[in-house]
């Protein structure tokens, strides 16, 4: 009873009825104490210390399978403890080994660590078991950036815009690609160019996202329109200290407009 009581409350999470949706879960643990999906979906509504041990509990109570792991892992990966999350999905794998999704965040967590070429193997046994997830070339591409091999880094990221034409990351990531290879420089304009086009349309929908103001100062410096990205900088300028994704991008904006002094600061 347990079991199915968690997963119809698991509804009222996802429609956003969040506080209900702990008290159900509250109260299926207490009428299974052992049940893996409701100390999973407690975990999910919950954060810090509280969450870690209700999503080791999942674990626990649900041996053999691979999700609560996966998400134990996911809770690692998102507080930055990488090692705890790559250790996570290794065991994950160790009870679903073709399966795709944990092959492909157990990339993202090795990439993480700097194992580099690693995360590049990890991603490419992902896609040799599925080749039409975007996520994963423009992961492999990322890998082989950070590996310096550039013209392989083209390959994939060209293979991820393919797959997800809208995705202004994967534009601005093959035009920053483009640059590190002989031969496709003059390329890296037309790609920042679409990158820059995408997030304007999701700008005239989300005005005040900083995250996507400051994504668009990068590619417009990146693209030469230097006036354009001090003029989105300027839009940038009470950007909470917890932004450190915005302040990271606003910082090398800065340096690339030659402002080093707003950089550093």
């Amino acid at each position: 009873e347990s079991e199915r009581i968690a997963t119809i409350i698991a509804g009222l999470a996802a429609s956003g009825q969040r506080s209900e949706a702990a008290d159900q879960f509250v109260r299926a643990r207490d009428l299974n104490p052992l049940s893996g999906p409701a100390h999973l979906g407690l975990a999910r509504l919950r954060s810090g210390g509280e969450a870690e041990q209700l999503y080791q509990k999942a674990v626990q109570y649900s041996p053999g399978e691979w999700g609560p792991l996966h998400a134990l892992a996911l809770f690692y990966y998102n507080d930055a403890r990488y090692d705890e999350s790559v250790a996570a999905w290794r065991q994950a794998l160790q009870l679903a080994p073709d399966n795709v999704p944990a092959m492909g965040y157990l990339g993202a967590g090795l990439h993480m660590k700097g194992h580099y070429a690693e995360a590049a193997d990890t991603f490419q046994r992902a896609l040799a078991l599925d080749a039409t997830t975007a996520s994963t070339w423009a992961n492999l591409g990322t890998a082989r950036y950070f590996q310096g091999r550039y013209l392989d880094a083209v390959r994939a990221t060209e293979k991820a815009v393919e797959l997800a034409p809208g995705r202004y990351l994967y534009w601005g990531n093959l035009g920053d690609n483009y640059r590190w290879v002989e031969g496709l420089k003059s390329k890296a304009g037309g790609a920042y160019e679409n990158a820059i086009r995408l997030v304007r349309e999701r700008l005239a929908v989300t005005p005040n996202d900083t995250g996507l103001r400051s994504s668009l100062a990068v590619y417009l410096a990146k693209f030469g329109d230097m006036a354009g990205a001090l003029a989105e900088l300027a839009q940038l300028e009470q950007v909470r200290e917890s932004d450190k994704g915005t302040l990271f991008k606003a910082a090398l904006a800065y340096e690339l407009v030659h402002d080093r002094d707003r950089a550093l600061t």
